[in-house]
């Protein structure tokens, strides 16, 4: 029949349009415009969706701390990193930086998305109160989500020395 062509036709025109417009990124906020429905979500002023972060632009971080003797998870330990800094004089200097501290079951999570680029990866530190010293760790950590961190130091050990 002669009006099926026409209709095959426009059908197939339409899809293509549908396709394109997925295709473009925004389709389904000009598709639901285009059908008459008002779009629902968080839309920006272009009737666009938000960029998401990247992954590369988020960055956390997340383990325990134990006690190396015992393998007993370990309380309020600082950990941390030494991060690039530059002063007046154009020295560089290595400043230490608290990433957080961990709770009664040793667990810690940190947030580092808003560090420097230059100061990755970073090296974890652990320091504590009942501590003389710091302690580097080998662990070093890139930009990006980074779970299950192990560290383990002799509480024993540091706490002689104190």
């Amino acid at each position: 029949m002669p009006g099926e062509s026409n209709q095959s036709s426009g059908l197939k025109w339409l899809i293509g349009v549908v396709i394109s417009l997925l295709a473009a990124g925004s389709g389904t906020v000009a598709l639901l415009t285009y059908f008459g429905q008002k779009p629902q979500g968080n839309f920006n002023a272009n009737n666009t969706i938000p960029s998401t972060p990247t992954p590369t632009s988020l960055c956390s971080i997340d383990g325990k701390v134990y006690n190396s003797d015992n393998n007993q998870p370990l309380a309020n330990v600082e950990v941390g990193y030494f991060r690039r800094t530059q002063d007046k004089t154009d020295y560089d200097h290595d400043v230490k930086s608290r990433l957080a501290t961990t709770g009664v079951d040793g667990s810690f999570n940190a947030d580092c998305s808003n560090i420097e680029a230059e100061n990755f990866p970073l090296r974890l530190q652990l320091s504590s109160r009942n501590w003389q010293t710091t302690i580097q760790t080998n662990e070093y950590v890139r930009r990006g989500p980074r779970s299950g961190i192990n560290l383990y130091v002799s509480d024993s050990l540091q706490r002689k020395l104190h």
